[in-house]
Order: C-alpha cells, then sequence, then structure tokens
C-alpha cells in the first residue's frame, strides 16, 4: 500500500509520476515545464534530473536503476556517486563511501548540465549530508529525497546520528520524500502499525519538507503485512 500527501503553494503544482521496477522498487521522476535544451545544436533535448545515490555493483538498486528508469521515461541521468558498494540482492559486502570534497566536485559539474531534478537516495555519513545541504540550500530545482537506510538484504547503512542530521537538514530542502514503511517510522518517531498510523506518519514527514513549494511524502507499503 501507498500513502500519498501532498499540498500546494500560491497555485502551484509538479507533476510526479512511478515507476516500479523488477525488483520491487519505487523510482519518482518529477516533471517541470521546461526541458534541457542542447546550446550547441539548439534543439530540444530529452529532460535532465541529476541522481545522487550509491552505486549497487549487480545493478539492481542505486545510480544504476535509477538510469534504467529515466531513460524507460525518456529522461537524461546525470549523477553523482555518494559510494561505491559490492552488493547482491541478497548480501552486502562492502560500502565505500565517496569522500565529501569528491562528491562535491561531481556535483557541481552535473550542475551544469542544469537539472530539472534533483534525486537523492544512499548517503553515507554526516560530512555528505552536511556539504549536500549547503550545496542544495540556494537551488530552486525540486528535490525528492528516497532515503536508503538499510539494503533490501538487511544490511544498515545509516545509525541514529545520522539519520537526525538527515531530517533537519535535508528534508527542509525537498518537496517529495519517499520513505518505506521503517523509514518512515525513522523519521517520524512514530510507530506504524495501522493505516491510520502511516497518514499521522506522512503528515508528520510532511511538515518538516518545504515550506516555500509544494510538497509530497509517498509511504512505500511492500513491507506492509496483514493488510491490502
Amino acid at each position: 500500500m501507498t500513502i500519498e500527501m501532498g499540498n500546494s503553494v500560491n497555485g502551484s503544482s509538479v507533476n510526479a509520476s512511478s515507476v516500479n521496477d523488477s525488483a520491487g522498487g519505487l523510482h519518482i521522476a518529477v516533471e517541470r515545464t521546461h526541458s534541457f535544451v542542447d546550446r550547441q545544436s539548439n534543439k530540444k533535448a530529452r529532460p535532465v534530473i541529476l541522481s545522487i545515490a550509491g552505486s549497487d555493483s549487480s545493478g539492481l538498486a542505486g545510480i544504476q536503476m535509477d538510469i534504467r528508469t529515466s531513460q524507460a521515461l525518456g529522461v537524461h541521468t546525470a549523477t553523482a556517486i555518494t559510494a561505491t558498494t559490492a552488493q547482491t540482492n541478497q548480501s552486502v559486502f562492502s560500502i565505500n563511501p565517496i569522500a565529501a570534497d569528491v562528491l562535491a566536485q561531481q556535483i557541481d559539474t552535473a550542475l551544469k548540465l542544469q537539472p530539472q531534478t534533483i534525486k537523492i537516495g544512499l548517503l553515507c555519513n554526516v560530512e555528505q549530508v552536511e556539504m549536500l545541504a549547503e550545496k542544495l540550500s540556494g537551488l530552486s530545482i525540486p528535490i525528492v529525497y528516497d532515503p536508503v537506510l538499510s539494503a533490501s538484504s538487511g544490511s544498515r547503512f545509516a545509525g541514529a546520528e545520522l539519520i537526525e542530521v538527515i531530517r533537519e537538514r535535508i528534508l527542509p530542502l525537498c518537496r517529495i520524500l519517499t520513505p518505506n514503511l521503517s523509514e518512515a517510522e525513522e523519521f517520524s518517531g512514530r510507530k506504524i502499525t495501522s493505516l491510520l498510523d502511516r497518514e499521522k506518519a506522512a503528515m508528520h514527514l510532511l511538515a518538516k519538507l518545504s515550506v516555500d513549494s509544494p510538497a509530497w511524502v509517498m509511504i512505500k507499503g511492500g513491507h506492509a503485512v496483514g493488510e491490502d
């Protein structure tokens, strides 16, 4: 089950579409009214997004899946890799964070393509979060945060300190937040055992997102048990 909560500001709107991939993940694409223009050819090119996420060696998640999904939607993906990982859909063997200054260089160069949307996935440490918050705070580009706090195999990527810094520094910059049930619990500080709990958690998280633009919370319910 999926819970969606949204708001609007001054009649403006952002269109969001979702694609379910074969691994069960949900990916969000946000559209605006203009597209990236290839200045050299002066022809309208595909829209551009920037994906800030980890590299999954199995190709079943992270940057690799973002690229596949974007291609299916006719969108070009610029990338900034937060970590290289060695993993399958059953086990995580290693997580190797990218230094914050190197990540910053990737983001700076990707922004030269003028992406219409930024999607954030795996964030590895406080240094990455602090740098990212400073770099993105002055941008007017819609930001989608699809949290990655643990792998589908169960391996943890984020501890309590990192979750708290993300909550305080990244969530206020976002227009769309797409946690699964366990991530919604961790970010909201609420136990979710019913549909009503999900709605309350979504409203709680919605209040933490950008107050100057439309915002949505989509809680992915793939981990739910006992409800349709």
